[in-house]
């Protein structure tokens, strides 16, 4: 929004958003023969390891939302990440604490096959982290999930409805500052900030994902 800010100064009103990004016919099958025919909710759990940074959900929580969305609407679960080692286990987490049965593609995708496999997809939960940007840029609705972060700053740019934003409760509980004090680009450097986040609130976003 802030680069528009160029365009309309020489006159240039029109705003066209658009990521078009290449996908070869193998990583378009790939998504097809991952998805099949059953709707697609892929989840994408982690965010990047920096020092202090804090914006992963809790597996239990993932694994709540996840039977929510089998048993509700019947879709199908794939899980998606880097191939660490954190990753691998905190997907593995969630898997333990399912009730139900989810694909587990952490570590086995390349970044076109996860962009093609999110543009196949109904929908995305994750955290503030690459693949909810990606999906953004394929058009794919995404329940992001914010505490640590404020989500009109780095949330998804077509899909703010989705977003489930406990960042101005965070703010408070943990800086002691309302949202209009904090800087641009604040952050919440607090362990305990994503817990603010609960799975009915997802499974709320998902509800109104799923009715359109």
């Amino acid at each position: 929004d802030g680069l528009f800010g160029f365009a309309r100064a020489i006159g240039i009103e029109q705003r066209i958003i658009s990521w078009d990004i290449p996908l070869s016919d193998a990583d378009l099958a790939f998504a097809d023969s991952t998805c099949g025919a059953t709707p697609t909710l892929v989840i994408s759990p982690c965010s990047s390891q920096r020092f202090r940074n804090f914006r992963n959900w809790q597996p239990d929580c993932f694994a709540e939302v996840a039977d929510y969305a089998i048993s509700r609407y019947g879709l199908q679960i794939v899980l998606s990440g880097g191939a660490t080692s954190f990753e691998t286990e905190f997907s593995q987490e969630i898997e333990k604490s399912m009730k139900g049965a989810a694909t587990n593609l952490v570590g086995k995708t390349t970044l076109k096959q996860l962009l093609a496999l999110l543009q196949r997809a109904k929908g995305l939960v994750a955290p503030d982290s690459g693949p909810l940007h990606m999906a953004n840029a394929v058009g794919t609705p995404i329940i992001g999930l914010y505490a640590t972060s404020n989500p009109a700053r780095t949330g998804p740019y077509h899909f703010q409805n989705l977003v489930v934003n406990c960042y101005p409760q965070a703010l408070r509980e943990f800086t002691r500052i309302s949202e209009t004090e904090a800087r641009w680009g604040q952050r919440v450097r607090n362990p305990a900030a994503m817990e603010l986040i609960t799975p009915a609130a997802v499974q709320e976003k998902l509800d109104r994902l799923m009715t359109g």
